[in-house]
């Protein structure tokens, strides 16, 4: 599991597309009324915030991939190496 911190969600959103799904959802612990416990996933685009989607749409993936720390962002393009 990876926290992504919300002033890189715009670059996330830019990058999304190379990205899996699942690896993009959001993982929520529940309370049932039963007092259990239930891990519900959210897509990503179902939790991803409008403003930060909007944004996202503005950069181009070389911008995105600056967002990321270098270590990441080859990753991030998808095994290719970032545009520079």
């Amino acid at each position: 599991m990876t926290l992504v911190h919300r002033r890189l969600w715009p670059a996330l959103a830019r990058l999304a597309g190379g990205i899996a799904p699942v690896a993009l959802a959001a993982v929520v612990q529940e309370h049932t009324p039963a007092g259990r416990h239930r891990t519900v996933t959210v897509p990503f685009d179902e939790w991803l915030p409008a403003e930060a989607r909007e944004a996202g749409a503005r950069m181009t993936a070389a911008e995105a991939l600056t967002a990321f720390p270098p270590a990441l962002r080859q990753g991030l393009a998808g095994g290719r190496p970032p545009a520079t």
